[in-house]
């Protein structure tokens, strides 16, 4: 290479022989490269990784664009790779149910094949099919076993932003998904159904079952879902004889005795941090004189 200039370029044929100069100059801008790369990698993952999660369909069909993915247990644990759960999470990916999947959901940002792991939405805009329970309703979550669509609702966890206009069936959307899960903090309507006790006259364990309610005062089971049981509250299983409920005090010469609530109530229940269901209802008590 000629002398003078290091970054001259060479015509074909001519003698090559890289100067000290011509080749650190190479090194250097090889590593700016990978370093302005890198930090565009960098950039793209911190603005889209919160939003997004990998999913693999372990359904035994494909997963199209747009569809619902319930999340499950990550593809790897810390015990089996701990730099893949780290640093590329991958969450197993099923047929969305209500009882395991409220608040629990990511829509498919491109076509996932049985098998395979893809892209899906976790947290913000997603394109997807809703299917219009009410023509009020301005929010949207999961359909039990319908990985298609979600169902609109009152409240739930995606906001509809906009959808295809019409009263009945399916329409396209554009929907915010929220990324609030069905664990600590959810509150919902429970009917209760029955009892167990905990501490004779003073505390029980109670089975309940998810209702759904209107403004007319009727109540219906909520589909998708089992029974499950809740505490309450206003019972204290170390109460002392003279202690009742929120603050009732027994009178000189009367019994009181706690009574469970009964079967039939609906109450609302919050699920507590540690995933318990708890509502908080004052019981009655039978009066001996």
């Amino acid at each position: 290479m000629p002398s003078g200039d290091p970054l001259k370029r060479v015509l074909p044929g001519e003698p090559f022989a890289p100067s000290a100069a011509s080749w650190n100059a190479m090194l250097d801008a090889a590593r700016r490269i990978a370093e302005l790369d890198a930090s565009a990698g960098r950039a793209l993952g911190a603005s889209r990784s919160p939003a997004t999660v990998l999913v693999k369909n372990t359904t035994g069909t494909a997963f199209e664009t747009g569809h619902i993915v319930g999340l499950g247990a990550p593809l790897f644990t810390p015990t089996d790779n701990l730099g893949e759960f780290m640093f590329r999470p991958t969450i197993l990916g099923a047929v969305p149910t209500l009882a395991s999947h409220k608040g629990k959901f990511a829509i498919c940002s491109e076509q996932i094949p049985d098998g395979k792991i893809g892209c899906a939405v976790l947290v913000g805009l997603a394109a997807c099919q809703v299917n219009i329970v009410s023509s009020t309703d301005e929010y949207a979550e999961v359909r039990n076993g319908d990985a298609t669509k979600l169902d609109t609702a009152s409240n739930g966890s995606a906001r509809i932003l906009w959808r295809e206009s019409g009263t009945t069936g399916t329409k396209r959307a554009l929907v915010r998904l929220l990324g609030q899960a069905g664990g600590g903090g959810s509150v919902f309507s429970a009917r209760i159904v029955g009892n167990a006790v905990i501490t004779a006259n003073k505390s029980w364990k109670y089975t309940i079952r998810r209702v759904t309610a209107t403004l007319g005062g009727v109540f219906t089971d909520e589909s998708g879902y089992s029974n499950e049981e809740a505490v309450n509250g206003a019972e204290n299983p170390t109460d002392a004889s003279t202690s009742y409920g929120v603050g009732m005090w027994p009178i000189t010469g009367v019994t009181l005795t706690r009574q469970p609530i009964k079967n039939g109530t609906v109450v609302s229940v919050m699920v507590d941090s540690g995933g318990v269901n708890v509502f908080s209802t004052p019981n009655g008590y039978k009066v001996n004189c």
